[in-house]
C-alpha cells in the first residue's frame, strides 16, 4: 500500500494551519512476464449413456397426467389434493395450507406417510392423517414435528410417458427429422458444451498461473471494497430467496 502526503498551509487571520492529507493510491504494477507459461486444455469426453439420459429426461418432461377412472389410487399414481395441517405441539399456530398439491405415490422424495395414507383414496374423498417428520427432514420448519392433516382429494391421475420413436422426436417441433437425428444433434450440443468448458478452464488456469508468477501489492482499500461488494451481493441474493437477514428473536 502506498501513501502520498500533501502539506497545505491555510491562513485564517494570523494563525497558520497545517494539514497532512494521506491518500491511498494504486501501486505500480510491473509489466507481467507471461512468456513460457504452460497450461493444458482438456476436453471432457461424453460419458456413456449421457445422450440417452438427456432423452429420458425430455420424455419425462413431455409426460401427460391422465385421469384414472373406476378405481382407487395406487402406487405410481399422482394424487392432487388440498391439504391443511396443524402442528401437534402448536395447535393454535397458523395452519399449513397447500392447494393443488401433487403427491406421486411411492416417490422416494415424498414422505412415506403421505403414500401410506393416500393409497386407496378416490376423487372427492376427505382424508385425515398424521405425519411425524424425522429430525433430519430437509425442511427445518417441519423437521422433528408432528402434523395433523386434513385433505380433500381433487383428482387422481397416472403419468404416461410418450413412446420413444421417430414420431415423438418430430412432435417436439424443433426440426428433428427422426430419433437418430435427435441423438446426433444432442451429441453435437454436448461436444460444444465440453469444448466451451475446456476453453473456460484453460483461460482460468492461465490467469491463475500468470498471477502466481507475477505477484504484486494490492491496496487494503480495494480488498475491503471487494469484500463489501461480495457481501452486499450475497445479502441481495438471500433477500430474493425470502431469507430475513435481520434475524428473529
Amino acid at each position: 500500500m502506498h501513501l502520498e502526503d500533501h502539506e497545505n498551509v491555510v491562513v485564517n487571520g494570523s494563525q497558520p494551519i497545517t494539514l497532512h492529507v494521506h491518500v491511498e493510491v494504486m501501486p505500480e504494477i510491473p509489466k507481467p512476464n507471461y512468456k513460457g507459461i504452460e497450461v493444458t486444455r482438456r476436453v471432457k469426453p461424453i460419458a456413456d449413456g449421457e445422450v440417452e439420459d438427456l432423452i429420458a429426461e425430455r420424455l419425462q418432461r413431455e409426460a401427460a397426467l391422465i385421469p384414472v377412472e373406476g378405481r382407487a389410487s395406487e402406487l405410481g399414481d399422482t394424487v392432487i389434493a388440498d391439504l391443511e395441517g396443524r402442528f401437534d405441539d402448536e395447535p393454535d399456530a397458523d395452519p399449513i395450507k397447500a392447494n393443488d398439491l401433487e403427491v406421486v405415490l411411492g416417490d422416494e422424495v415424498i414422505e412415506v406417510s403421505f403414500t401410506e395414507n393416500l393409497v386407496g383414496v378416490n376423487q372427492d374423498d376427505e382424508k385425515e392423517f398424521t405425519v411425524s417428520y424425522p429430525a433430519e427432514f430437509s425442511s427445518a420448519a417441519l423437521a422433528g414435528k408432528t402434523v395433523h392433516y386434513k385433505g380433500k382429494i381433487k383428482s387422481i391421475g397416472r403419468s404416461e410417458v410418450p413412446e420413444l420413436n421417430d414420431e415423438w422426436a418430430q412432435s417436439l417441433d424443433e426440426g428433428y427429422e427422426s430419433l437418430a437425428d435427435l441423438r446426433k444433434r444432442l451429441t453435437a450440443d454436448l461436444i460444444k458444451v465440453g469444448e466451451a468448458d475446456a476453453d473456460a478452464r484453460l483461460r482460468n488456469n492461465a490467469i491463475a498461473k500468470l498471477i502466481e508468477d507475477n505477484a504484486f501489492e494490492v491496496p487494503g482499500t480495494l480488498i475491503e471494497n471487494q469484500a463489501r461488494s461480495l457481501l452486499n451481493n450475497f445479502a441481495q441474493d438471500m433477500q430474493q430467496r425470502g431469507v430475513d437477514l435481520r434475524g428473529r428473536r
